[in-house]
């Protein structure tokens, strides 16, 4: 699927304003309404203190967030609970 994506697309998110639930994005498409999972502003080092700290910033009382060039990480009280999480939120950026 991902091979026969074109440049119109993808939508650049420039800033989110969580407090107002605003995304500041351009291109020739809407943003997604699933952009401000997309959280960490800039690529920290795998496995970094910086990393986690930028993690934990953003994290508060969300269950998924998306780190940029890193993946998802998505929460629940087991393991089967994340996991159908991360199915939900994929199957809604398929829409």
């Amino acid at each position: 699927m991902k091979d026969n994506l074109t440049a119109d697309a993808f939508v650049r998110v420039h800033a989110c304003d969580y407090d107002r639930g605003i995304v500041r994005a351009s291109g020739t498409r809407q943003p997604s309404s699933e952009s401000m999972l997309h959280v960490t502003r800039r690529e920290d080092p795998f496995g970094s203190v910086a990393l986690v700290r930028r993690v934990l910033e953003i994290l508060d009382d969300h269950t998924f967030i998306v780190m940029r060039n890193h993946g998802f990480l998505a929460l629940g009280v087991d393991m089967e609970s994340a996991g159908q999480l991360a199915l939900r939120v994929h199957g809604e950026c398929l829409r």
